[in-house]
Protein backbone atom coordinates (compact mmCIF):
# COMPACT_ATOMS: atom_id res chain seq x y z
CA UNK A 1 0.00 0.00 0.00
CA UNK A 2 3.32 2.62 0.26
CA UNK A 3 4.13 2.10 -2.77
CA UNK A 4 0.38 2.98 -4.27
CA UNK A 5 0.16 5.70 -1.78
CA UNK A 6 3.21 7.48 -3.50
CA UNK A 7 2.38 6.89 -6.76
CA UNK A 8 -1.30 8.65 -5.76
CA UNK A 9 1.30 11.47 -4.46
CA UNK A 10 2.56 11.93 -8.35
CA UNK A 11 -0.70 12.00 -9.66
CA UNK A 12 -1.99 14.58 -6.95
CA UNK A 13 0.86 16.78 -7.80
CA UNK A 14 0.46 16.89 -11.75
CA UNK A 15 -3.27 17.47 -11.19
CA UNK A 16 -5.04 14.11 -11.01
CA UNK A 17 -7.69 13.06 -8.24
CA UNK A 18 -5.70 9.43 -7.04
CA UNK A 19 -7.75 7.71 -4.45
CA UNK A 20 -6.39 4.31 -2.87
CA UNK A 21 -8.26 1.33 -1.82
CA UNK A 22 -7.23 -2.14 -0.12
CA UNK A 23 -9.30 -4.40 -2.00
CA UNK A 24 -11.47 -4.27 -4.98
CA UNK A 25 -14.49 -4.85 -3.13
CA UNK A 26 -13.78 -0.99 -1.55
CA UNK A 27 -13.40 0.48 -4.64
CA UNK A 28 -16.44 -1.23 -6.35
CA UNK A 29 -18.23 -0.31 -2.75
CA UNK A 30 -17.38 3.13 -3.37
CA UNK A 31 -17.94 3.33 -7.28
CA UNK A 32 -21.39 2.07 -6.80
CA UNK A 33 -22.12 5.23 -3.93
CA UNK A 34 -19.94 7.91 -5.97
CA UNK A 35 -22.35 7.29 -8.91
CA UNK A 36 -25.60 7.45 -7.70
CA UNK A 37 -27.23 10.52 -9.81
CA UNK A 38 -25.40 9.77 -13.18
CA UNK A 39 -27.07 9.40 -16.14
CA UNK A 40 -25.36 7.57 -19.08
CA UNK A 41 -22.22 5.56 -17.92
CA UNK A 42 -19.64 4.08 -20.83
CA UNK A 43 -17.19 1.64 -20.20
CA UNK A 44 -14.01 0.65 -21.85
CA UNK A 45 -12.97 -3.07 -22.62
CA UNK A 46 -11.34 -4.01 -19.29
CA UNK A 47 -10.80 -7.23 -17.46
CA UNK A 48 -10.50 -5.37 -14.26
CA UNK A 49 -13.66 -4.00 -14.64
CA UNK A 50 -14.91 -7.57 -15.51
CA UNK A 51 -13.29 -8.94 -12.51
CA UNK A 52 -14.48 -6.50 -10.35
CA UNK A 53 -18.61 -7.02 -11.38
CA UNK A 54 -19.03 -3.52 -12.36
CA UNK A 55 -21.17 -3.81 -14.71
CA UNK A 56 -23.31 -6.67 -13.33
CA UNK A 57 -23.48 -3.88 -10.01
CA UNK A 58 -24.43 -1.06 -11.94
CA UNK A 59 -27.26 -2.70 -14.37
CA UNK A 60 -28.60 -4.78 -11.35
CA UNK A 61 -29.79 -1.19 -10.15
CA UNK A 62 -30.75 0.48 -12.90
CA UNK A 63 -28.11 2.30 -14.54
CA UNK A 64 -27.77 2.94 -18.17
CA UNK A 65 -24.37 1.51 -19.72
CA UNK A 66 -22.66 1.52 -22.66
CA UNK A 67 -20.28 -1.57 -23.09
CA UNK A 68 -18.98 -2.77 -26.07
CA UNK A 69 -18.29 -5.81 -24.27
CA UNK A 70 -22.43 -6.69 -23.78
CA UNK A 71 -23.79 -6.43 -27.56
CA UNK A 72 -23.67 -8.32 -30.45
CA UNK A 73 -20.64 -8.09 -32.72
CA UNK A 74 -22.67 -5.57 -35.55
CA UNK A 75 -23.30 -2.95 -32.57
CA UNK A 76 -19.71 -2.85 -31.09
CA UNK A 77 -18.97 0.65 -33.78
CA UNK A 78 -21.94 2.43 -32.40
CA UNK A 79 -21.27 1.46 -28.60
CA UNK A 80 -18.01 2.59 -28.80
CA UNK A 81 -18.60 6.03 -30.50
CA UNK A 82 -21.75 6.57 -28.50
CA UNK A 83 -19.58 5.84 -24.97
CA UNK A 84 -17.48 9.05 -26.29
CA UNK A 85 -20.61 10.94 -25.16
CA UNK A 86 -21.56 9.52 -21.87
CA UNK A 87 -21.23 11.45 -18.86
CA UNK A 88 -18.94 9.06 -17.00
CA UNK A 89 -16.13 6.73 -18.77
CA UNK A 90 -14.96 3.63 -16.51
CA UNK A 91 -11.93 1.63 -17.56
CA UNK A 92 -8.35 0.54 -16.51
CA UNK A 93 -5.11 1.04 -17.78
CA UNK A 94 -2.27 -1.13 -19.08
CA UNK A 95 0.30 0.47 -17.15
CA UNK A 96 0.52 2.85 -14.16
CA UNK A 97 3.85 4.69 -13.75
CA UNK A 98 4.84 5.69 -10.65
CA UNK A 99 5.81 8.80 -10.93
CA UNK A 100 2.09 9.81 -11.92
CA UNK A 101 1.43 8.63 -15.63
CA UNK A 102 -0.85 6.63 -17.65
CA UNK A 103 0.76 4.17 -20.36
CA UNK A 104 -2.01 3.02 -22.39
CA UNK A 105 -1.69 0.89 -26.18
CA UNK A 106 -5.10 -0.07 -28.02
CA UNK A 107 -6.13 -1.77 -31.23
CA UNK A 108 -8.97 0.72 -32.40
CA UNK A 109 -8.50 3.41 -30.19
CA UNK A 110 -11.88 3.79 -29.02
CA UNK A 111 -10.87 3.63 -25.32
CA UNK A 112 -7.41 5.99 -25.19
CA UNK A 113 -9.28 8.48 -27.09
CA UNK A 114 -12.55 8.18 -24.62
CA UNK A 115 -9.88 8.76 -21.65
CA UNK A 116 -8.25 11.83 -22.99
CA UNK A 117 -10.63 13.41 -25.17
CA UNK A 118 -14.37 12.00 -24.45
CA UNK A 119 -16.62 12.14 -21.78
CA UNK A 120 -16.05 14.84 -19.26
CA UNK A 121 -15.47 12.63 -15.93
CA UNK A 122 -13.59 9.55 -16.25
CA UNK A 123 -12.31 7.15 -13.69
CA UNK A 124 -9.17 4.37 -13.96
CA UNK A 125 -9.10 1.70 -11.62
CA UNK A 126 -5.96 -0.29 -11.96
CA UNK A 127 -4.54 -2.85 -9.57
CA UNK A 128 -1.06 -3.02 -7.94
CA UNK A 129 -0.09 -5.13 -10.73
CA UNK A 130 -0.40 -2.64 -13.18
CA UNK A 131 2.63 0.15 -11.69
CA UNK A 132 5.95 0.45 -13.30
CA UNK A 133 9.00 2.31 -12.41
CA UNK A 134 9.32 4.34 -15.48
CA UNK A 135 8.12 4.41 -19.07
CA UNK A 136 10.82 1.95 -20.45
CA UNK A 137 9.20 -0.73 -17.76
CA UNK A 138 5.31 0.13 -18.21
CA UNK A 139 5.84 -0.14 -21.92
CA UNK A 140 7.56 -3.67 -21.31
CA UNK A 141 4.59 -4.58 -18.99
CA UNK A 142 2.31 -3.89 -21.72
CA UNK A 143 4.06 -5.72 -24.55
CA UNK A 144 5.10 -8.49 -22.93
CA UNK A 145 2.55 -9.24 -20.18
CA UNK A 146 -0.49 -7.96 -21.13
CA UNK A 147 -0.70 -8.19 -24.33
CA UNK A 148 0.21 -11.67 -24.87
CA UNK A 149 -2.45 -12.44 -22.48
CA UNK A 150 -4.92 -10.31 -24.25
CA UNK A 151 -4.01 -12.18 -27.32
CA UNK A 152 -4.99 -15.51 -25.76
CA UNK A 153 -7.91 -14.10 -24.35
CA UNK A 154 -9.20 -12.97 -27.67
CA UNK A 155 -7.89 -15.83 -29.95
CA UNK A 156 -5.79 -13.56 -32.30
CA UNK A 157 -3.25 -14.97 -34.75
CA UNK A 158 -0.06 -12.72 -33.14
CA UNK A 159 3.04 -14.16 -32.53
CA UNK A 160 2.75 -13.05 -28.69
CA UNK A 161 -0.30 -14.78 -28.08
CA UNK A 162 2.32 -18.20 -28.85
CA UNK A 163 5.37 -16.88 -27.76
CA UNK A 164 3.95 -14.46 -24.63
CA UNK A 165 7.05 -11.81 -25.90
CA UNK A 166 6.15 -8.99 -28.22
CA UNK A 167 7.53 -9.65 -31.56
CA UNK A 168 6.91 -6.04 -33.18
CA UNK A 169 4.77 -8.28 -35.72
CA UNK A 170 2.76 -7.15 -38.58
CA UNK A 171 -0.09 -9.37 -38.11
CA UNK A 172 -3.59 -8.17 -39.16
CA UNK A 173 -4.43 -9.00 -35.76
CA UNK A 174 -2.12 -6.92 -33.87
CA UNK A 175 -3.88 -5.27 -31.11
CA UNK A 176 -0.73 -2.88 -30.53
CA UNK A 177 -1.85 0.07 -32.92
CA UNK A 178 -1.95 3.13 -31.07
CA UNK A 179 0.29 4.40 -28.39
CA UNK A 180 -1.06 7.08 -25.57
CA UNK A 181 0.41 8.33 -22.50
CA UNK A 182 -1.36 11.05 -19.93
CA UNK A 183 0.82 13.08 -18.62
CA UNK A 184 -1.14 15.68 -16.75
CA UNK A 185 -4.24 16.48 -16.16
CA UNK A 186 -6.63 17.07 -18.48
CA UNK A 187 -7.93 20.82 -19.50
CA UNK A 188 -11.89 20.91 -18.28
CA UNK A 189 -12.35 17.20 -17.81
CA UNK A 190 -12.07 15.30 -14.73
CA UNK A 191 -9.64 12.42 -14.41
CA UNK A 192 -9.15 10.19 -11.64
CA UNK A 193 -7.38 7.28 -10.88
CA UNK A 194 -8.54 4.70 -8.51
CA UNK A 195 -5.67 2.51 -7.20
CA UNK A 196 -6.37 -0.99 -5.52
CA UNK A 197 -3.74 -2.95 -3.39
CA UNK A 198 -4.73 -6.06 -5.05
CA UNK A 199 -3.86 -7.80 -8.60
CA UNK A 200 -6.32 -7.00 -11.14
CA UNK A 201 -6.86 -7.67 -14.24
CA UNK A 202 -3.31 -8.01 -17.09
Amino acid sequence: MNKLRETAKRFIERGIECRCFNTGKDALDALMEDLKGSERIAMGGSVTLQELGIYEALKERGQELLWHWKVPADEMSRVRREAMAADVYLTSSNAVIEDGRLLNIDGIGNRVAAMFFGPPRVIVIAGRNKLAPDYTQALDRIKNVAAPRNAVRLKRDTPCRYSGRCQDCRSPQRMCQVTVCIENRLEGRKLEVWLVDQELGY
